[in-house]
């Protein structure tokens, strides 16, 4: 997974295929394993239909711990952010928790 700046922190993230891009949101408050459980499990799978877009949230997994951003705003700005990133204009969200 490569690493970039988004929003004010280090995000650790990953894509995987082509075609409809759609982000996958990872589950828990927190640090822990972030999406290594859904790329270990479901990235290969899912990105046979799809680009499939994963990344750890702030303070989870590979990303940094920032000493601030943890709102709901700022996550969603942290999604909007990565897309732009890379010049995904839509995606399909999903969440698990």
């Amino acid at each position: 997974m490569p690493n970039q700046t988004i929003n004010g922190y280090d995000m650790h993230y990953e894509v995987f295929g082509t075609g409809q891009p759609t982000v996958i949101i990872h589950g828990g408050l927190g640090g822990g394993e972030g999406s290594a459980n859904i790329v270990s499990q479901h990235a290969k799978q899912l990105s046979e239909s799809c680009q499939l877009v994963v990344f750890d949230r702030r303070a989870a997994g590979k990303s940094n711990s920032p000493s601030s951003g943890y709102s709901i705003k700022n996550y969603s700005q942290d999604v909007y952010h990565l897309l732009a990133h890379l010049s995904i204009e839509r995606a399909h969200i999903v969440g698990s928790s």
